[in-house]
C-alpha cells in the first residue's frame, strides 16, 4: 500500500507540455498556408519527424560540430572573427544538408541575432543573412512557421540601419521565406509590415 501511495503521488508531465509549437493543427495550417494543400500532408507530425532525426547518428555529429562552432562566438574580439565563425556555421550546415532540423536552434538564433547588431559592418550582416538563407531553405516552410519566434528576432528591425548592399538581400529573404508562408506569417506580421513600410521609403 505504501508503495502504491508513493506511485500515485509521483507527478506525471506529458512531453507535449514542452512542445507548445508542435501540435498537428498548427503544422497542417502552416503547410496549407505555404501552398502545400492536403496532398502535401506528411504522415508524421513535425515533432515525430524531428525526434527521428535526433536519434540519427549523423545528427549527433551535426550537433557536436554546431555546439563547437557556437562556443567560439564568446571569444570574438573583432567583427572579422564573427564573419569567420558564421562561415564555419555555414560549412557545417552544408555538410549536413540532408538533415532538415537544426540542433539547439535557440542558441543558433541568439548568435544570429547578435550578429545583426547595428554597430556591426555590412559584411557581418550579409554573412548572417546568408546563414539565415541556409537555415530557412533546409528546414522548410512548416518548421519556419513553427519557429518564427526564434528566427525573427532582430531580422525585421535590421532594414532601418542596413547598408545599401544589405537591403536587397534582406528583402529577397522576406519574399522567399516569409511572404510565402501565407497565414503562417501572422505571428510576426507587425514586424514584417513595419520593415516593408520602411523599405517603401527608399522607392
Amino acid at each position: 500500500r505504501a508503495g502504491r501511495r508513493r506511485e500515485l503521488r509521483r507527478p506525471f508531465i506529458s512531453p507535449t507540455v514542452f512542445a507548445p509549437f508542435s501540435s498537428r493543427q498548427l503544422e497542417l495550417h502552416a503547410m496549407r498556408s505555404a501552398g502545400g494543400g492536403a496532398s502535401s500532408v506528411l504522415p508524421q507530425s513535425l515533432a515525430e519527424q524531428d525526434a527521428l532525426h535526433w536519434r540519427d547518428a549523423k545528427f549527433r555529429h551535426f550537433r557536436d560540430e554546431m555546439d563547437s562552432a557556437l562556443a567560439q562566438f564568446v571569444y570574438a574580439q573583432e567583427w572579422a572573427d564573427l564573419i569567420r565563425y558564421l562561415q564555419r556555421m555555414q560549412r557545417i550546415l552544408t555538410k549536413y544538408a540532408q538533415l532538415p532540423v537544426i540542433p539547439d536552434k535557440i542558441a543558433v538564433a541568439k548568435r544570429l541575432f547578435q550578429c545583426l547588431n547595428s554597430s556591426l559592418p555590412s559584411g557581418v550582416h550579409l554573412t548572417t543573412l546568408q546563414t539565415y538563407e541556409l537555415i530557412f531553405s533546409r528546414i522548410g516552410a512548416a518548421r519556419l512557421a513553427r519557429d518564427l519566434a526564434f528566427y525573427t528576432e532582430g531580422i525585421f528591425t535590421l532594414y532601418r540601419h542596413a547598408s545599401y548592399q544589405v537591403k536587397p538581400v534582406l528583402l529577397d529573404l522576406f519574399e522567399r521565406h516569409f511572404v510565402t508562408l501565407g497565414a503562417g506569417v501572422v505571428p510576426c506580421l507587425p514586424g514584417l509590415v513595419l520593415a516593408l513600410l520602411t523599405a517603401m521609403e527608399d522607392v
